[in-house]
C-alpha cells in the first residue's frame, strides 16, 4: 500500500549542533581579527552545512516507499517486515538510507519486538530495491503497525532529514510451531483410530457398518446368503466408508495461574492441532472459557483459523456465558490441555490430560524448541512485573 504525502523535516542532534557551535566560533574569530586563513575556514564550514542539508534534502524529496504485506508471524520466530523503497528523482542517486518503524498512535508493534530498523546503501534514479527489517515477535496476538520513517545524514553526517509515510498494517503473531513430545502425542491420540471411538458412514471401505435390503445391480458378492436364507430376503452387506481419525483439543485456561502457565498452554494446544493435522487426522478445538468450537476438519484453512484463533485470544475472566465444566465433544480421542495440574472434570472419561507446565514431559528437547520457550517465559515474566509494577502504583 502505497500513500502520498510524506512529511519531511530536519532533526536536530549532536554531531550538527556542535559543527555550527564551532561555525559560529569561527564567525566570531573572523570579524574580530579580520584573518583571511579564518575567513576561509568560515566560508568552508558554511559550505559544508549547506551542501549537507541541500544534497542529502533534495534526495529525499523523490523517495518513495511502500510496505509489502506481513499477513502472519509466529512468536519468537524471525519475521521480516519488507519494504520498497523508490527513488523519484531524474538525476540524483539516494545513499544511505535507513528506514525505521515510528510507534505512533494506534500502533502496537512496541509491545511485541525491538524496533524493526533497516537500511538501503543506495537507490538508483528511477528505480526501486526491497529492504527487510527482521523481527522476532516476543508474544502472540495482532501486532498493528504505522508510521514509517526513511532519514539520512549524508553525506557528511551534519544535518539529519527524513520523510515519514503513513503506512498502516497488522500482523498477526501466532502461537509458535513447536515439537511434541512423541510418546505424549501417541497417548494423546490413541483412541483418535477406527472404533468404538470412530464415526462411521456407510460407503465402499473394509469395515462393517450394517445391512440393507437388496436393490437390482448390487454385487452378488455383496448379499449377505446366510441372512437371505433365515429371512427369506435378499439383503446386501454395507460397508463403512473410511473416515478420518479424530483428535478434540481442548484447552483450559485460567485468569488465576501465571501467564507463562497459560501462553504455554496454548502453545501446547497449537502444537497437538498441527502434529495431528499433519499426521492426516481430524482435529478439532474447544477453549469453553471463551466460546470457542470448531469440528473436527482436516482442511489446512480449518486448522488456520483454529491456530489464528488461539493468537487472539485474551486470558481473562471466563465469559459469563459459558459452560468451562461440560465442552461438547463428539466422538475420537481427545486431550485436554491445562495451565497447571489436571482437572480431570473437563472434557470425557477417555481423554488424556495435559500440565503444560511440565516441559520436560511436553515438548520436545531440541534448541530450537528451547529458544522459543525462553522467550515465553522471560515474557511473560516481565509482563507480569510489569502488572504488579501498575497495581503498586495505582
Amino acid at each position: 500500500m502505497s500513500v502520498a504525502g510524506p512529511r519531511r523535516r530536519y532533526h536536530f542532534h549532536t554531531p550538527g549542533v556542535l559543527y555550527v557551535l564551532v561555525t559560529l566560533f569561527l564567525a566570531v574569530g573572523a570579524i574580530n581579527s579580520q584573518n583571511n586563513l579564518l575567513f576561509l575556514a568560515l566560508g568552508l564550514a558554511i559550505g559544508g552545512l549547506l551542501v549537507s542539508g541541500v544534497i542529502s534534502g533534495s534526495s529525499l524529496m523523490g523517495a518513495g516507499l511502500e510496505r509489502l504485506p506481513t499477513i502472519r508471524a509466529a512468536l519468537a520466530t524471525p519475521t521480516a517486515l519488507r519494504y520498497r523503497v523508490s527513488n523519484r528523482g531524474r538525476w540524483l542517486p539516494a545513499y544511505g538510507i535507513s528506514v525505521d518503524e515510528v510507534a505512533s498512535s494506534g500502533t502496537t508493534w512496541a509491545a511485541f519486538t525491538a524496533p524493526p530498523r533497516a537500511f538501503v546503501v543506495g537507490v538508483e534514479p528511477r528505480r526501486s530495491v526491497i529492504v527487510e527489517a527482521r523481527i522476532v515477535p516476543r508474544r502472540r496476538g495482532r501486532m498493528r503497525v504505522g508510521d514509517v520513517r526513511l532519514w539520512t545524514t549524508l553525506p557528511f553526517g551534519l544535518t539529519r532529514k527524513s520523510s515519514t509515510f503513513a503506512l498502516p498494517g497488522e500482523v498477526l503473531v501466532l502461537p509458535p510451531e513447536l515439537a511434541i513430545r512423541e510418546g505424549l502425542y501417541r497417548r494423546a491420540t490413541a483412541r483418535a483410530y477406527a472404533g468404538a471411538e470412530a464415526a462411521l458412514t456407510p460407503g465402499t471401505g473394509e469395515e462393517f457398518y450394517g445391512l440393507r435390503e437388496y436393490v437390482p445391480g448390487d454385487a452378488p458378492r455383496s448379499i449377505a446368503w446366510r441372512r437371505s436364507a433365515r429371512t427369506g430376503e435378499l439383503v446386501v452387506r454395507q460397508t463403512a466408508s473410511p473416515s478420518p481419525r479424530r483428535l478434540w483439543v481442548v484447552l483450559r485456561l485460567d485468569a488465576s495461574a501465571r501467564p507463562s502457565a497459560n501462553e504455554l498452554a496454548i502453545a501446547a494446544a497449537s502444537a497437538l492441532l498441527r502434529r495431528a493435522r499433519h499426521d492426516g487426522l481430524a482435529v478439532g478445538l474447544v477453549v469453553p472459557s471463551h466460546r470457542l468450537e470448531f469440528r473436527p476438519g482436516q482442511s489446512p484453512a480449518h486448522l488456520r483459523r483454529m491456530v489464528e484463533e488461539l493468537a487472539l485470544i485474551e486470558v481473562g475472566e471466563p465469559a459469563a456465558d459459558s459452560d468451562a465444566s461440560a465442552p461438547r465433544i463428539g466422538r475420537g480421542a481427545c486431550v485436554v490441555v491445562h495451565p497447571g495440574e489436571a482437572d480431570r472434570s473437563l472434557g470425557p472419561s477417555h481423554a488424556a490430560h495435559v500440565d503444560a507446565t511440565r516441559i520436560a514431559e511436553v515438548f520436545a528437547e531440541d534448541d530450537r524448541t528451547r529458544a522459543i520457550l525462553g522467550v515465553i517465559l522471560s515474557e511473560s515474566a516481565s509482563s507480569a512485573g510489569g502488572a504488579r509494577g501498575r497495581s503498586g502504583r495505582a
